[in-house]
């Protein structure tokens, strides 16, 4: 387990709930830690100088710097790939056919 900085009342009510743990045992501390995160963290995460840059770069990104040759060269290298998903789907189908294709055994 890891311990995290809540007060003491907070820091009782949950170790008191842990003994007989129920749904909304880690409720006050959960607020506890929203609240502080609310009040300090992410106030000086939203001052931060990476926040800002991440910001300025989200709203004006700068352009690429690919020469026409470097993107058409990129274009010609990109083979269309099908995903995980698709591939199982259709190893899937290609199964079934395989299986409704083939004589069906009804005596047993």
């Amino acid at each position: 387990p890891r311990w995290i900085n809540i007060d003491g009342k907070t820091m009782d009510i949950t170790v008191k709930g842990l003994a007989h743990p129920h749904r909304y045992v880690l409720d006050a501390a959960q607020t506890h830690i929203y609240m502080l995160m609310k009040k300090d963290s992410y106030g000086r995460y939203l001052k931060s100088p990476v926040f800002k840059e991440t910001q300025k770069k989200a709203i004006a990104p700068e352009p690429h710097r690919f020469s026409d040759a470097q993107l058409e060269q990129n274009a010609k290298r990109r083979r269309p790939s099908l995903s995980p998903i698709i591939l199982r789907q259709q190893e899937e189908e290609q199964k079934a056919k395989l299986a409704a294709s083939g004589p069906v055994d009804i005596t047993q």
